[in-house]
């Protein structure tokens, strides 16, 4: 169900100028295209690391859709889609737009009904209350305009639920995804710090409803504290900060040390000229 109402939600429009910019950066990464167009500067963008202009946005996103990007660009330049080359939207338009909009529905609905299951919900209520997410919330108009609202969503419900169940299961390959995800969402909007301690704070909630008390309670925030903080740190990339935008100050720029390095690797890989 989620597939095909998303699949029927596309118009293959990017949706957003945030998310046609965010692309902008994903191709970067891969080719010798700026990461911020000229023309868009000094509206738009930040002077980096070599006086080179980057994007002020977080770079989940971007990562999120450099499968498809270098999939719809190899599209593109096909012989079959020639008569294409000045449609709107392109071909690489349409391909990220597609497959990242539907995979990322698809795998929130998915996560949010195993999370609503894991709370003891029966697998009737656990339907409804992914169904209420899909079609009664705004859920639904971020699937068709593509902006990073629903990967946050994703990541959060993620790393709740991969959580959950490590408190439930003791599942320490749980609870590292868990964070995984957690570290991830920071990396894409930085204010998702505040999920990161939204989830902690409803792990240690539940502990203590269970009565867990005293040593068994310490050992287990210890167990939780030595996998969380280090996953979330490594995985929103703090460590590799150069700079922040002057609009944005909280916002890391991973991509100034990252950027430059993951081109590189692609283009070699793939033999492509940059």
């Amino acid at each position: 169900m989620a597939f095909l109402t998303a699949l029927l939600l596309q118009s293959g429009e990017l949706g957003s100028l945030d998310t046609t910019r965010r692309l902008q950066t994903t191709h970067s990464f891969w080719t010798s295209e700026p990461p911020v167009l000229p023309e868009d500067y000094p509206e738009f963008g930040v002077v980096g690391h070599n006086g080179s202009i980057y994007a002020w946005y977080g770079m989940g996103q971007s990562l999120l859709m450099l499968p498809a990007d270098i999939i719809g660009t190899y599209l593109e330049r096909l012989p079959v889609f020639a008569n294409f080359a000045d449609h709107d939207p392109d071909i690489r338009a349409i391909v990220v737009s597609y497959s990242t909009s539907i995979l990322v529905c698809v795998l929130t609905v998915l996560v949010c009904f195993r999370f609503l299951l894991l709370l003891d919900f029966t697998p009737n209520q656990g339907v409804a209350g992914a169904f209420t997410l899909l079609f009664g919330t705004t859920f639904l108009h971020y699937t068709q305009n593509m902006m990073e609202n629903n990967l946050l969503l994703l990541l959060t419900l993620t790393g709740l639920c991969f959580q959950c169940e490590w408190l439930r299961t003791g599942n320490m390959r749980a609870l590292l995804t868990g964070s995984l995800a957690l570290g991830a969402n920071v990396l894409t909007r930085l204010t998702t710090a505040l999920d990161i301690a939204a989830v902690g704070l409803f792990i240690l909630l539940i502990l203590r409803i269970e009565n867990v008390r005293g040593r068994e309670l310490l050992a287990r925030l210890w167990e939780y504290i030595r996998v969380v903080a280090p996953a979330t740190h490594d995985s929103a990339g703090h460590p590799h900060l150069e700079a922040l935008s002057p609009r944005d100050p909280g916002l890391p720029y991973l991509r100034l040390l990252f950027a430059g390095g993951l081109r590189s690797f692609l283009c070699e890989v793939l033999r492509l000229e940059r």
